[in-house]
C-alpha cells in the first residue's frame, strides 16, 4: 500500500477503534461501579466526539473510493509473485549438503502410507530454504537412478486441484492438456503412472483443509513419493506418512558465504577488509536465513562505499526497499495468510525485545487482558482459547522453542522485525541505544530496563497520553538491584488513564503509591519480585483487574481487607510470597489457627479460577501446626468445579479431603501433590476423567500405591493421563496395580512416565504401556525396568536401576533418544538392542562391557554420541556418518580416539573429560567440520593437533573455532590453526608457549589463559589486522609483558589481567585507543606504570585497578572523561585523582574508591580544594580512608540522580556525618 492518503485514514480509522474501545469500557465501569458503590455513568459528550470523527472518516472514504474487499481476502490486485521453479544453481547453495542427504535418504528408504504413497513435508519458516533444499533434491543425479518420472509444481496460495493435476500431467507427459474436469485428469493420471515410479514435489503448500489434500493425492499410488514444502505445521501434519522434517536457520559461516557472494561475488572479505565489519553485523541480522541474506548482499552488490555498507547495517529490516530486498514479503507473506483474529496478537507482540525468551502462560495473560481474546460465543469460556492462539502461531513458526530452555520461546530477529513492521505506530518500544518515534498513536510501550530508570528515560511518555500497556522487560540472567524513579511512580503512570498492563517487575520498590482509582481500566498487574510489604487499598477500586501477579514478593506481608470485592480477578499468583499472612488462597495457611476462618476464601464461588496452589511452610516440625486443622482447613478451601490446575504442596494432614478427587472436577487437567509428607495413602486419582498430567512427590509415608490409587471405576480409570511422575519417595517399595483384576489399568493415554529417586521401589513397571513416549527412571536402585512393549517410545533414560529388560523382539522405530547409565544387570545383551536404534540421534552409553562397539547394527541418523567409561575397542565410529556432538568421558583405559574420525564429516563438536591414558589428539584424525573442542582433566594430555615430530598448524582446510583445553598438566605442545576464534588454556602446568609457532591465528577473538606457571607470553607480536577483541591472563606469574602491536588492534574491547606478579607496564604493547571499553588489572603487584595515552581511550567505559604496586602512577594527562564505572584501590593513583577532580569524568555513574595510605584525605570529595562529584553519578563506595571525617555536602550539591536513588555506601571506623550531607537524600 503505498497511497499515503490511505495510509492516514487507515491509521485514524485505527485510532478511533481504540478510542471507541476506551469510551465502552469506561460506560461498562461506571456500570459495574455504580452497582458495586452506586457510582454515576459517565458523560455521553464523549460518544458525540466519536460519532462527529467516525462520520468525518466516512466522508473521506468516500472521496478516496474505498471499497469492501469481497470475500473478506486480500485484494486480488496485490502484484503477484514470480514462482521459483526446479532448477537451481547448486555451486551458489551453501550449508545444505547434510540435509540433501538425509532426505535422499528418506526417499530410499521410506515406504508410504497405507496406499503406498510416501509424503515427505520440509517444514520450516518463510526464508529459510525449503524450496532451495527441494530443487537440490530434485536435480540430484540419483533421482534419475530411482524415479521413472519426476514433476514439479509451485502450488503457492492457490489450492487448484485442477491446475495442480494438470501441471503434473503436462510434466510427465509433454503434452498440452486442455481439460479442466478433475475426474477425467484425475482417471487420464492415474492410468499414466500406473506401474512406474514418480518423484512430486509440491512446493509452498498453504492450505490447511485435509479434504482438499485426500482428494488431490487420490490418483497416486505405490511408488509415488512427494515432497512437501510448507510453513505451516497443520499443513505437514495433513500430509505426512513419514515425520516431517524440520529445516532450521543455517550457521553464520554459510550464511555469511550466501551474502558476500551475492554482494562481492567472493567466498569473504579479505579482498574487502573495509567492509567486513558491517558486512558482519548485517550477516548477524539475517539470524540464519539464506533469503535474507540473498536480499541483502543483491541489494550491496557492486557497491563498494563503506558508508552505504554501514546506513544498511544500521537500518531496520523494514526499511529496506521493498522492489529491491525481498525480505519483508516473503515474510509479511505468512502474516497475510493469519486468520484475523491472529494478526493483533502477533502483531502486539512486535513490544517484545529481540531475544527475550518467554513462556507461554505469560504472553497468554497479556493477550487476555488486551481483549485480544475472542470467544466464539459469550458464554463460551476464554480459558484455553489463548493457549490455542498460542499454539496456532508456534505450529506457522511465528514462535520458536528456545534452544536453552524448552519450557520458553523466542521469535527470530527477523520474525520480530516483521512484527514492528505490520504495528507500526500502535506498538514500541525502547531496545539498546535506539530511540523510536512515539506519538499520540502508540497504546503499547515496552522497554529494557537499566539499574536506575529514571524521569528522562520516560521523558517522551507525556505523547502517549492513551497508553495500554506500560512493560519492562530484563534480557540479563544476571540478577541485579534495578531502580524506578519516584517521579515516575508517582507522577508519571498515574497520568496513563487508560493503562490496561502495568508492570513493575524486579524493581527495587517497598511501597506503591495510593492512586490506582485513577487507574480504572487496568485488567493486568505484575509486581512480581519487587520488596512491597503491603499493596494500597486504592489497588481494590479496580474492578476491571482480571490478573495480579505478585510472584517472588517476598517481603509482601499483607493484601487488601477488601480484595475480595475485585469481582473479575481470576489470575493470581502468590508464588514464592513467603510472608504473607491472612492470605485465604493458599500460602502461609499454616497461620490460620481456625479452620473455619478458610470457608472466607469463598473458593467455591470463584468460578473464574482456572488455577490454585495451596501451600504451607516446609517446616513441618512446627509446634503450632496441627495435622487435624489443616485438614479441617483444606476440606474448607473446596474450589468451584471449573478448576483446571491445583497444586497441594506441604501440606501437614494425613489424609486428602474426598473433593481433591471428586470426579465432578471434570476440567481438572493437571493435579500437583508436593510434600504431604504425613499422608500414607494416594488419594483415588483414577477417578478424576481428564486428568493430564499427574506429580506426585516428596511423600514420605507412602509405601504401597495400591488399588486405591485407581478408584471404584476401574476400566476408565487415569483414561486421559498423558503425564505421570513419582518424585522423592524414599519408603515407597510397591506398585501394584493390579490386585483385584489385571485387565485394568494399562493407562492408555500415558505419554511420559518419570521415577526418580525412589530407592526402595521394586519389581516392575506397568505393562502395555502402548501409547508411551518417553520414559525416565532415576535412583531406583532396586526396581527391575522392561521396554518390551513399548512401540511408540521416544524417548529412554534410564540411570540408575537394578535390572534392564528387553523382549526377543523389541523394535523400537520411533526411539531417538536413548541414555543408559548406571544399569546393574542386563539380561540382553547390547547387541541385541543397538540393530533396533535404527532412528536413534543421541546415544548417551556409561560403562557397558557387553557393548562390543557403538557402530554395531545401523545407527546411520545418531547425531549425538556420549560415552562414558567404554573401552578402547568399544569406540568404533566409522558408521556414524551423521553423528554431530561426541563426549567421551571418564575411560581411563582409553588410550587413544577412535579411528576415523577424520571420516566424520558431519562432527561439529568433540568433548574428551577424565581419560587419563589419551596422550595426544592426532591433526590427522581431526574430523574436517568440527567447529569446537574440549579437553578436561586429562592429566596425562601433552600434544594436541600435532602430529609427532612435527610444529606445523593445521591446513587451512580446518573449520576448528573454539578450542578449550583446561587441566590438562602434561601439556607441553599444541597447533592452532587458522580458522580459531576463541581459545581458553588453563591450569597446564608445563605449558610454556600458546602455539608451536609461537603465533596466534588472526581471526582469534577471544583470549582466556588461566594458571600457566611456565608462559612467559602469549605471543611476541599481534599483526594489525587481528581480530582479537577480548584478552583475560589470570595467574601467569611468568608473564612479563603483553605482545607487540596491541595499540594497533582495531576490534579489542576488554582487557583483563589479575595476578601476573611480574607484569610490569605496557611500555612494549600500550594500548589501543578505538573500541577499548573495559580494562581491568588486579592483583599485579609490580605493575607500575599506566600508558600516558589513558586520556586518549574515547570508548573506555569501566577501569579497575586494584592490589598493584604501592608506587602505580597517574597518567599525566588523567583518565578518559567517557569513564562510567571506576574502582581504584592503588595509594598513589588514589591520592592523585582525587586531586585531579572526579568532576571531570562527567559519564561516570558507578565509583567505588579505597583510600589505604591517603592519610591527608579528611573529607569527602575534598572540600578544601573545592571539589566535587559529577550530577551523574548514581552509586559511590568508599572504604579505608583512615582519617575521613566527613562527606562534604558542597561535593554531594550537583547529584540530581541520587534524588530518586537514595543510596550511598561509606566504610570507615573514623567516618562522622554531616547532618548537611543527608538533606539531599
Amino acid at each position: 500500500m503505498n497511497d499515503q492518503s490511505v495510509k492516514i485514514w487507515l491509521a485514524e480509522l485505527q485510532e478511533l477503534a481504540y478510542d471507541v474501545d476506551d469510551v465502552l469500557d469506561e460506560f461498562a465501569t461506571e456500570a459495574l461501579r455504580r452497582k458495586l458503590q452506586g457510582r454515576d455513568e459517565a458523560s455521553s459528550s464523549k460518544m458525540e466526539e466519536i460519532t462527529a470523527r467516525l462520520n468525518s472518516l466516512a466522508l473521506r472514504r468516500s472521496q478516496l473510493e474505498l471499497r469492501e474487499i469481497s470475500g473478506g481476502g486480500r485484494s486480488m490486485n496485490m502484484k503477484s509473485r514470480l514462482q521459483p521453479t526446479s532448477l537451481v544453481d547448486e555451486a551458489h547453495v551453501f550449508g545444505r549438503e547434510k540435509q540433501k542427504l538425509e532426505i535422499l535418504e528418506l526417499l530410499k528408504n521410506s515406504d508410504g502410507g497405507e496406499d503406498g504413497v510416501a509424503v515427505i513435508p520440509i517444514f520450516g519458516m518463510g526464508g529459510v530454504g525449503k524450496t532451495t533444499l527441494a530443487q537440490l533434491v530434485y536435480n540430484d543425479d540419483s533421482i534419475s537412478n530411482l524415479f521413472y518420472l519426476k514433476a514439479w509444481v509451485c502450488v503457492s496460495d492457490d489450492f487448484d486441484a485442477i491446475h495442480i493435476t494438470k501441471t503434473i500431467l503436462q510434466s510427465i507427459t509433454s503434452e498440452s492438456i486442455d481439460q479442466n474436469d478433475l475426474n477425467l485428469l484425475q482417471v487420464k493420471l492415474k492410468e499414466k503412472l500406473s506401474g512406474k515410479r514418480l518423484l512430486l514435489v509440491l512446493d509452498d503448500i498453504w492450505n490447511e483443509n485435509y479434504n482438499d489434500w485426500t482428494i488431490l493425492r487420490s490418483p497416486f499410488g505405490v511408488g509415488t513419493k512427494i515432497i512437501v514444502t510448507t510453513r505451516s505445521e497443520k499443513v505437514s501434519s495433513n500430509v505426512v506418512t513419514v515425520e516431517p522434517y524440520p529445516l532450521r536457520q543455517l550457521s553464520y559461516d554459510h550464511c555469511l558465504s550466501i551474502f558476500t557472494h551475492h554482494a562481492l561475488g567472493v567466498r569473504d572479505f579479505s579482498g574487502h577488509p573495509q567492509l567486513k565489519e558491517a558486512g558482519e553485523n548485517i550477516v548477524r541480522k539475517c539470524n540464519g536465513l539464506p533469503l535474507a541474506a540473498k536480499a541483502t548482499g543483491g541489494l550491496l552488490r557492486t557497491v563498494m562505499d563503506q558508508h552505504a555498507w554501514k546506513d544498511i547495517s544500521n537500518s531496520e529490516i523494514w526499511d529496506l526497499p521493498n522492489e529491491q530486498c525481498g525480505i519483508m514479503p516473503a515474510l509479511r507473506l505468512s502474516y497475510h495468510h493469519l486468520p484475523l483474529h491472529l494478526n493483533r496478537c502477533f502483531a502486539y507482540c512486535s513490544i517484545l525485545p529481540k531475544d527475550y525468551e518467554f513462556q507461554e502462560q505469560e504472553i497468554v495473560l497479556l493477550w487476555r487482558a488486551e481483549g485480544f481474546l475472542q470467544q466464539i460465543k459469550p458464554t463460551s469460556p476464554i480459558e484455553g482459547l489463548g493457549n490455542q492462539y498460542f499454539r496456532d502461531l508456534l505450529s506457522r513458526l511465528f514462535f520458536q522453542i528456545s534452544s536453552t530452555d524448552k519450557s520458553r520461546f523466542v521469535m527470530h530477529d527477523l520474525v520480530n522485525d516483521l512484527a514492528q513492521s505490520v504495528a507500526g505506530e500502535i506498538c514500541s518500544k525502547l531496545e539498546g541505544d535506539k530511540r523510536p518515534q512515539f506519538s499520540e498513536r502508540t497504546r503499547h510501550f515496552s522497554y529494557i530496563v537499566d539499574r536506575y530508570d529514571g524521569v528522562k528515560k520516560f521523558e517522551t511518555i507525556d505523547k502517549m497520553r492513551f497508553l495500554r500497556t506500560f512493560l519492562p522487560f530484563k534480557l540479563s540472567s544476571e540478577w541485579f538491584n534495578y531502580h524506578l524513579s519516584n517521579t515516575v511512580l508517582a507522577d508519571v503512570l498515574s497520568e496513563l488513564r487508560c493503562l490496561r498492563v502495568l508492570s513493575l517487575k524486579g524493581y527495587c520498590i517497598n511501597e506503591l503509591p495510593n492512586h490506582f482509582e485513577n487507574l480504572k481500566h487496568l485488567c493486568y498487574l505484575d509486581f512480581s519480585y519487587t520488596v512491597i510489604k503491603r499493596l494500597p487499598d486504592s489497588l481494590c477500586t479496580l474492578c476491571n483487574l482480571e490478573i495480579l501477579i505478585l510472584k517472588g514478593c517476598k517481603s509482601l506481608e499483607m493484601l487488601p481487607s477488601k480484595i475480595g470485592i475485585l469481582v473479575n480477578l481470576q489470575h493470581l499468583d502468590i508464588t514464592s510470597a513467603n510472608l504473607l499472612k491472612g492470605m485465604p488462597f493458599g500460602i502461609g495457611l499454616e497461620n490460620i489457627v481456625k479452620a473455619q476462618d478458610a470457608l472466607e476464601a469463598k473458593l467455591t464461588d470463584k468460578s473464574g479460577l482456572d488455577e490454585l496452589k495451596l501451600k504451607w511452610s516446609v517446616d513441618f516440625d512446627d509446634a503450632t501446626r496441627h495435622k487435624e486443622v489443616e485438614e479441617e482447613v483444606l476440606n474448607f478451601l473446596r474450589p468451584h468445579r471449573g478448576l483446571k490446575e491445583l497444586t497441594l504442596k506441604n501440606y501437614g494432614g494425613t489424609r486428602f479431603p474426598t473433593w481433591v478427587v471428586d470426579p465432578s472436577f471434570q476440567n481438572l487437567l493437571s493435579l500437583n501433590l508436593k510434600n504431604c509428607k504425613n499422608c500414607k495413602s494416594l488419594p483415588s486419582i483414577g477417578k478424576l476423567p481428564f486428568l493430564k498430567d499427574l506429580f506426585i512427590g516428596g511423600m514420605d509415608e507412602v509405601m504401597k500405591v495400591g488399588v486405591e490409587f485407581v478408584g471404584e471405576n476401574k476400566a476408565n480409570a487415569f483414561a486421559s493421563l498423558e503425564r505421570l511422575c513419582f518424585q522423592d519417595m524414599p519408603k515407597w517399595k510397591e506398585w501394584d496395580l493390579y490386585e483385584a483384576d489385571e485387565q485394568i489399568m494399562k493407562f492408555p493415554s500415558l505419554k511420559k512416565l518419570s521415577i526418580i529417586n525412589c530407592p526402595q521401589l521394586l519389581g516392575r513397571l506397568p505393562e502395555h504401556l502402548n501409547s508411551l513416549e518417553k520414559l525416565l527412571i532415576r535412583s531406583c536402585t532396586k526396581l527391575v525396568v522392561s521396554v518390551s512393549n513399548l512401540p511408540m517410545l521416544v524417548g529412554l533414560e534410564i540411570d540408575g536401576c537394578a535390572e534392564l529388560l528387553f523382549g526377543d523382539y523389541a523394535y523400537f522405530r520411533l526411539l531417538k533418544k536413548v541414555s543408559l547409565s548406571n544399569i546393574f544387570k542386563f539380561c540382553t545383551l547390547m547387541e541385541r538392542l543397538v540393530p533396533s536404534l535404527t532412528k536413534v540421534e543421541y546415544l548417551k552409553i556409561d560403562g557397558f562391557k557387553e557393548l562390543t562397539h557403538v557402530s554395531q547394527g545401523e545407527l546411520g541418523l545418531l547425531r549425538h554420541l556420549r560415552a562414558r567409561g567404554v573401552e578402547e575397542e568399544q569406540l568404533q565410529l566409522g558408521k556414524l556418518c551423521n553423528i554431530e556432538f561426541l563426549k567421551i568421558s571418564k575411560c581411563e583405559r582409553l588410550k587413544r580416539l577412535p579411528q576415523l574420525l577424520h571420516f566424520l564429516k558431519f562432527l561439529r563438536e568433540i568433548a574428551i573429560y577424565e581419560c587419563p591414558s589419551i596422550v595426544s589428539f592426532s591433526k590427522n584424525n581431526f574430523p574436517p567440520a568440527s567447529k569446537t573442542l574440549t579437553i578436561n582433566d586429562c592429566v596425562n594430555f601433552q600434544q594436541c593437533l600435532l602430529d609427532e615430530g612435527e610444529n606445523i598448524c593445521i591446513s587451512n582446510t580446518s573449520l576448528l573455532e573454539c578450542l578449550a583445553i583446561e587441566g590438562c598438566p602434561s601439556l607441553i605442545c599444541l597447533s592452532l590453526p587458522i580458522s580459531l576464534q576463541y581459545l581458553v588454556v588453563s591450569n597446564c602446568s608445563k605449558l610454556a608457549s600458546l602455539s608451536s609457532s609461537g603465533k596466534l591465528p588472526l581471526g582469534v577473538k577471544k583470549l582466556v589463559i588461566r594458571n600457566l606457571p611456565e608462559l612467559e607470553s602469549i605471543t611476541q607480536a599481534i599483526h594489525e589486522n587481528a581480530c582479537l577483541e577480548c584478552v583475560c591472563i589470570w595467574s601467569c606469574k611468568n608473564v612479563k609483558s603483553l605482545p607487540r602491536g596491541l595499540d594497533k588492534l582495531n576490534h579489542l574491547r576488554k582487557i583483563e589481567l589479575a595476578s601476573c606478579p611480574n607484569l610490569v607496564s605496557f611500555s612494549e604493547s600500550g594500548l589501543p585507543t578505538t573500541e577499548l571499553t573495559d580494562l581491568s588489572i588486579l592483583g599485579c603487584e609490580n605493575f607500575k606504570a599506566l600508558p600516558n595515552c589513558m586520556h586518549n581511550l574515547t570508548s573506555l567505559q569501566i577501569l579497575v585497578l586494584h592490589r598493584c604496586s604501592a608506587e602505580t602512577s597517574f597518567p599525566e594527562e588523567g583518565f578518559p572523561t567517557n569513564l562510567k564505572v571506576l574502582s581504584i584501590s592503588s595509594p598513589k593513583i588514589c591520592r592523585s585523582l582525587l586531586e585531579w577532580g572526579l568532576h571531570r569524568l562527567t559519564s561516570l555513574k558507578e565509583a567505588s574508591i579505597f583510600g589505604e595510605g591517603c592519610l591527608d584525605v579528611v573529607s569527602f570529595p575534598q572540600e578544601e580544594a573545592g571539589m566535587m562529584l559529577p550530577p551523574s553519578i548514581t552509586k559511590i563506595f568508599i572504604a579505608n580512608f583512615e582519617n575521613l571525617k566527613y562527606l562534604s555536602s558542597k561535593g554531594f550539591q550537583n547529584l540530581t540522580s541520587f534524588k530518586n536513588y537514595p543510596f550511598i555506601i561509606a566504610l570507615s571506623s573514623h567516618l562522622f556525618w554531616k547532618k548537611t550531607c543527608f538533606s539531599r537524600f
